[in-house]
């Protein structure tokens, strides 16, 4: 992630898909204070709740720019603390679960470090809290948290529902551009591609095909021609040396 990831992004008010940070939460650099606990929740509840949106599109979050009115003002006071990828990574993977699929970077912006953190919607999902931070009580294992506007906040149960129930499929034609994009991106992988009618998932999920998903969302490929007159049938993959 850089500055070139970041200009696009400051032409957008806060959504769904985005939040501007002035900068890390307070004290979140200072094992000494009594907030230390609290302030590194907040940040594992913002990643939580902005991974868990219903969007197929990524999700970012902005360290050190302010959303002032619908204007974008990078924060005065000059972040000293550096934060990386990897630090990060191994941060999240303690209390959030499944990891979510995201990429950090850091770089000077107006006099400013800036951070800009970078979440993928995809499977699997929903991520949970899975522990405690410590004295912390700002969040909860077997919490989800899901971003809905510019609000975060913990998921009830029409929520957890629609995570649940998953979204309709994306429907594309079997010769489309598309689809041979996907398949060709399988390939790359070590997989094949396979259409495989909806009774019969579960079953070549046991013998280690697995559903592809449109990149960017949680939804299924469904091949359209079959909508809605027979039995749906899914894009799967499996391993090129399968037999």
């Amino acid at each position: 992630m850089n500055a070139s990831d970041l200009t696009p992004l400051l032409h957008s008010s806060e959504s769904v898909d985005l939040e501007y940070k002035r900068t890390f939460p307070r004290d979140y650099f200072d094992k000494n204070s009594e907030r230390y606990d609290d302030a590194r929740a907040e940040v594992i509840k913002d990643v939580a709740a902005l991974a868990n949106a219903q969007s197929p599109r990524p999700g970012h979050l902005i360290y050190g720019i302010a959303d002032d009115n619908g204007r974008r003002r990078v924060h005065p006071e000059r972040r000293t603390h550096a934060v990386d990828d990897a630090t990060l990574r191994d941060f999240f993977r303690r209390f959030i679960e499944p990891m979510p699929h995201f990429a950090y970077g850091e770089f000077e912006y107006g006099g400013q470090l800036v951070g800009l953190l970078r979440v993928e919607r995809v499977m699997p999902y929903p991520h949970v809290i899975r522990a405690r931070v410590d004295r912390s009580t700002t969040i909860a294992p077997g919490q989800v948290w899901i971003r809905k506007g510019t609000q975060n906040t913990v998921a009830l149960s029409d929520d957890l529902q629609a995570i649940y129930k998953g979204h309709e499929p994306y429907r594309i034609e079997s010769e489309s551009e598309e689809n041979k994009a996907l398949a060709a991106q399988a390939r790359e992988r070590g997989y094949e591609t396979i259409w495989v009618s909806a009774s019969l998932v579960e079953v070549k999920e046991r013998e280690g095909a697995q559903l592809i998903y449109q990149p960017g969302t949680r939804r299924r490929v469904a091949r359209a021609s079959h909508f809605p007159e027979s039995e749906p049938s899914y894009m799967m993959q499996r391993p090129s040396r399968y037999r």
